[in-house]
């Protein structure tokens, strides 16, 4: 199931922003402009965010497709923003590459 909606995407944007929430373990959303699936990023709690910079002043097709037989997925106050999406960095990445593995060395079964 699909809803869209095609208008001018200010001139100058970076970021659109939304609100969204769907079943726990159920896919994500496929979010698109034209024909080109955004990558998603959780900055938080139910708000999700997608670099559009490369359609800022431009009339676009935005839509937005679930998968069915997952449950309800429910989506509120899309906005567009001249901030870059806060991805993450390569640092925090490392970092938890880092805590992963120790763990994994911490509590695998030992030779004999």
């Amino acid at each position: 199931m699909s809803i869209s909606q095609t208008g001018v995407i200010p001139s100058g944007t970076q970021s659109l922003f939304f609100e969204g929430a769907w079943f726990p373990g159920g896919p994500p959303p496929d979010v698109s402009i034209g024909n080109d699936n955004l990558t998603l990023f959780q900055i938080g709690g139910e708000m999700f965010a997608g670099n559009i910079s490369a359609w800022g002043g431009q009339t676009a097709q935005l839509t937005v497709t679930v998968p069915g037989g997952y449950g309800n997925y429910v989506f509120d106050d899309f906005s567009f923003s001249t901030s870059a999406v806060p991805e993450p960095s390569a640092l925090a990445l490392t970092a938890i590459g880092g805590l992963l593995f120790a763990l994994c060395r911490r509590f695998a079964p030992k030779r004999q």
